[in-house]
């Protein structure tokens, strides 16, 4: 074995001439690694954390949802008690366009005065609804109206927030709700 080394060493001359294209090569070889290789590899592992993720978001959603319905239906079954029997149901928006017009029609109803009534369409490609938000002005009795009135619509999905300004007799309501859109029915 050492014969075979001294072989191979003795026959390979490092030279002052040889030094440079060598080096050259490992630093072409070592730029290659650093530059193309290694973002590669770590872009690769983050997508592959960023995969995983949703996968575990996923079958938390899965695992929830069953308990959603149910917890849903039973909060329908409770809300309807307290709705009033003057409140009426409204036909479901189908488009984001039909959902603005929609609730304009309830906060009319309620003697509630809009500000404006601005539909996200960018909740549609996180979630099931649709998010809209409403800047509404009045008096509490007339929210609490609006609020049973959105209640009983079957197309509700959930109130995501409320927020009051102001004080006195007239205050400001920030509201965001959550619609469910339905798809138009085909005529047959």
């Amino acid at each position: 074995m050492s014969q075979l080394i001294k072989r191979i060493t003795g026959t390979f001359r490092f030279t002052s001439a040889c030094l440079f294209p060598v080096l050259l090569s490992l630093g072409a070889i070592i730029a290659f690694i650093l530059l193309i290789l290694f973002p590669a590899f770590s872009k690769n592992a983050s997508l592959e954390r960023e995969i995983q993720e949703r996968r575990n978001a996923v079958e938390r959603q899965e695992m929830l949802a069953p308990a959603h319905a149910l917890l849903t239906s039973q909060f329908r079954g409770v809300a309807n008690q307290y709705v009033d029997e003057d409140h009426w149901t409204l036909p479901a928006p189908n488009t984001p366009e039909m959902a603005v017009p929609t609730l304009e029609e309830l906060v009319d109803a309620s003697g509630l005065n809009k500000m404006s009534i601005t539909p996200r369409p960018s909740s549609l490609s996180i979630q099931d609804g649709l998010s809209v938000d409403m800047r509404l002005s009045g008096d509490f009795q007339r929210l609490r109206d609006l609020l049973m009135s959105l209640i009983a619509q079957p197309w509700m999905l959930n109130l995501e927030s409320l927020e009051v300004i102001g004080g006195g007799d007239r205050e400001e309501f920030r509201i965001r709700v959550n619609v469910r859109l339905e798809a138009e029915k085909e005529a047959t």
